[in-house]
């Protein structure tokens, strides 16, 4: 009869997970015996448990599939807390096995004794404990389906004496991932796209949330005569040859980005928030007529415009680029264009498609210590 680890790392096998990444403990021998027994998982040994939860964070920020890490009781679990909160705030799918003190001792003040249900629970989509034999695998599959599906962190917290005990359920089941799409109703993008035909200076801010969507931006982008400010995590997916990009905001952001939301009317939203709610917005001196929001996470306060009108840049870009009868569209915005470099003369030398000035910095000439 195989123990409860070992149908945990049988049915971690059995969904593809290569390795996990950890630091071995007493707690954790159960788990980390059944790893080596099995010949598909590998145990990646860390120096320290928190570089564990930021190396599963990363493997699962690169493949875009779950990672898992494990750490031992005490603080060995709670040293994967910065690696887990880094992999929440980017949405990327991580397992982290968080091994307990002995199960009859939890409560008595026992030696690292913590409660990791709620040590982890800002940071997670799921977080529970296994509390007895009958709730494996189910808890196991919860937890995986869990945070696939809503790209987040699960915690699974086992007691090191539970883990030793009988499977009483061997069943090995896995995981398969969907992909639901939200799109907003044909009302919705008629409205979306008139607001913003209707104003003449529209700036499009992108972030992580435009993963997979580029081209239909960039086409967006052309339609409106828009510039594209980039978030620091939208960086990666639209920066690069892109003829609209302005540069970065935010709090690691620089002024050609900042000015280009500044002198806005219309802020279009895609894949990203707005860095302050609607009564903060003044100390930001940003004062677009309309926020028009697409993929938001965190509920951002708006006082003014179409709101969150989608889950989805992609459809939206599209539609949003199809010509609204009797649409006018707007002149580009001024003044975005990138601040001088150690005095070295800024020029506008590239063009939108649409013919109008983008806001991109060529450099006439660099004195000898500039640094680009």
């Amino acid at each position: 009869m195989p123990t409860i680890a070992e149908t945990v790392v049988h049915n971690l096998a059995a969904n593809g997970i290569q390795r996990i990444w950890g630091v071995p403990g007493d707690s954790l021998n159960a788990v980390t015996e059944a790893i080596r027994r099995e010949k598909g998982i590998e145990w990646m040994l860390a120096r320290h448990e928190e570089e564990a939860a930021f190396a599963a964070a990363g493997e699962a920020a690169l493949t875009g599939e779950l990672a898992v890490c494990a750490g031992s009781c005490g603080p060995g679990n709670m040293h994967l807390i910065n690696g887990l909160h880094d992999a929440h705030r980017s949405r990327v799918p991580v397992l982290a096995i968080a091994s307990h003190i002995p199960s009859d001792e939890i409560g008595s003040q026992y030696f690292q004794e913590t409660r990791p249900t709620e040590l982890f629970r800002d940071c997670t989509v799921f977080c529970e404990m296994v509390l007895s034999p009958e709730q494996m695998p189910r808890l196991l599959e919860i937890a995986m389906r869990t945070a696939i599906e809503k790209r987040g962190v699960a915690v699974l917290v086992m007691a090191g004496d539970t883990a030793l005990e009988d499977a009483v359920d061997e069943r090995v089941f896995t995981v398969r991932r969907t992909d639901p799409v939200t799109v907003p109703s044909p009302a919705e993008l008629q409205e979306a796209a008139a607001t913003l035909n209707s104003c003449d200076k529209v700036t499009i801010l992108a972030g992580a949330g435009v993963e997979g969507a580029r081209e239909e931006v960039l086409a967006l982008a052309d339609a409106l005569g828009a510039p594209i400010v980039h978030a620091l995590r939208g960086k990666e997916f639209i920066e690069s040859d892109n003829p609209f990009d302005v540069g970065m905001t935010g709090l690691l952001g620089f002024a050609s980005g900042y000015r280009a939301m500044e002198g806005c009317e219309a802020l279009l939203m895609l894949g990203t928030d707005f860095p302050a709610d609607g009564g903060r917005a003044d100390s930001w001196r940003v004062h677009p007529r309309v926020l028009c929001r697409v993929r938001v996470h965190r509920g951002t306060a708006v006082r003014d415009g179409v709101g969150q009108i989608s889950e989805m840049p992609r459809f939206v870009a599209v539609h949003l680029a199809e010509p609204v009868p009797g649409a006018v569209r707007g002149q580009p915005l001024k003044g975005s264009v990138r601040p001088d470099v150690h005095g070295a003369p800024a020029h506008v030398g590239r063009r939108l498609r649409s013919g109008h000035p983008a806001g991109c910095l060529f450099l006439g000439a660099v004195p000898g210590d500039g640094v680009l």
